[in-house]
């Protein structure tokens, strides 16, 4: 993968959500250190998939306030434009590092829409509450656009482009079950076309 995408290859990563659980029961050590994030690989582009629930208290679906629904986006013609709300099923937060190379640009799709009652929970028993210092306050990005411009210089006698890369940290929200929701649909339309 890391030969792709530094050979100018494009690629939609969709992480899931980390194990989670009630008060009442417990994760195991296993569990605990179970948590899909391709970290290895989006470091290098300047991203990091935290351990943790989004949550939005104000505007989520159904009964799960770590499902948020958004319609926070940042403007990008090609990819939210013309958007209504899309939903996700516990995303986790993406941390932009500061050390990263400097032809890497970055744009949040999407983030959390409550600008005062969400934050990315790190207490994965689900006991839903802020906490200042540990939790991550609002507004808490779940999915960005990364061009990694190549320097043509660099490529000597290499025919290539700039890598393109999408990461949300849910994959439900396209699945059969929710993909005709709201503008899920389109959202997934958008950033396949754009890639």
């Amino acid at each position: 993968i890391e030969a792709y995408l530094l050979a100018g290859g494009d690629a939609l990563f969709l992480i899931e959500h980390t194990f989670v659980t009630t008060p009442d029961k417990t994760l195991s050590v296993d569990q605990l250190t179970k948590h899909p994030d391709l970290n290895s690989l989006l470091n290098q582009c300047g991203l990091q998939v935290e351990q943790d629930i989004v949550v939005d208290i104000t505007n989520y679906v159904g009964e799960d306030v770590g499902s948020p629904a958004t319609k926070n986006y940042q403007n990008h013609k090609a990819i939210t434009e013309g958007l209504d709300y899309t939903f996700y099923i516990r995303p986790r937060s993406i941390t932009l590092l500061e050390k990263r190379r400097a032809n890497i640009k970055h744009a949040v799709i999407s983030s959390t829409a409550s600008t005062t009652n969400s934050w990315a929970e790190t207490n994965r028993n689900l006991e839903i509450r802020f906490d200042k210092g540990t939790d991550t306050a609002v507004p808490v990005p779940f999915s960005y656009v990364v061009i990694d411009e190549k320097n043509a210089a660099d490529m000597k006698n290499v025919k290539t482009s700039d890598t393109r890369l999408i990461v949300f940290t849910d994959a439900d929200f396209l699945t059969n079950v929710y993909i005709d929701q709201y503008s899920n649909a389109q959202m997934g339309l958008n950033v396949v076309n754009w890639l």
